[in-house]
């Protein structure tokens, strides 16, 4: 359970490597996407534990070195709403590490920190080193959209769109997205990811030769017989 993994972590903070400190964080948030309202974000962001852990993760925040260990972290900081200057301090010290590092992310570690980050981006008050790292992220991967998985296009789109970013290399990153999603004839894509995708290209406003055409084949693929 959340308070399991909590109490586990607090109890062996001083001993923990930033690894696994990046693993028990992710594990609590995991829990917590299980648990549902039993251990909802506002209870996690309020348990004394849980503010230590952020603490230490952000005192040895320059140990932080894999693309997996940054993923975890922005992901489960986004998935249970983080807040406040430690996590503000954990996103500087990613953004001046990430850049080296990005062409070593695979496809879905590029969306999945993405997505984190379009969760973060309220808590953080529309950082600017938060910002600085999406178009980072952006900028490798639109050459590499041809590996994302349907999942991992739907969760990109989302989070440009979540992001309410408008320049010019996610606007390519964007298209490309929703190209790949046709071409793919959307293989694979989940009923939260479809929704997800054709929520994203409205809120993005894309030009009606991209939108058009992408929305014509969602209805038909709505529509198949399975």
């Amino acid at each position: 359970t959340v308070t399991e993994a909590l109490q586990t972590c607090a109890d062996q903070l001083e001993h923990l490597s930033v690894g696994e400190l990046v693993s028990c964080l992710h594990i609590v948030a995991k829990f917590s996407e299980a648990e549902g309202q039993n251990s909802s974000p506002t209870a996690i962001n309020r348990d004394h534990r849980f503010e230590i852990i952020l603490a230490q993760l952000c005192a040895c925040s320059h140990e932080i070195n894999t693309p997996r260990q940054v993923m975890r972290i922005l992901w489960a900081l986004g998935k249970v709403n983080a807040g406040g200057r430690d996590v503000d301090a954990i996103i500087a010290a990613i953004s001046e590490k990430v850049p080296p590092l990005l062409p070593q992310f695979t496809s879905m570690e590029l969306s999945n920190s993405l997505w984190g980050l379009a969760r973060l981006a309220k808590s953080a008050g529309g950082n600017a080193r938060l910002l600085k790292l999406v178009s980072a992220i952006v900028l490798e991967g639109t050459p590499r959209v041809s590996s994302f998985s349907a999942q991992c296009l739907a969760n990109s789109l989302w989070a440009i769109a979540k992001l309410e970013v408008n320049g010019a290399p996610e606007g390519d990153f964007c298209r490309s997205c929703v190209s790949q999603l046709r071409q793919n004839r959307f293989f694979e894509t989940t009923p939260q990811g479809f929704a997800n995708s054709l929520w994203a290209v409205a809120k993005l406003r894309l030009h009606a030769n991209i939108a058009t055409p992408f929305c014509v084949d969602a209805a038909r693929y709505a529509i198949e017989e399975p």
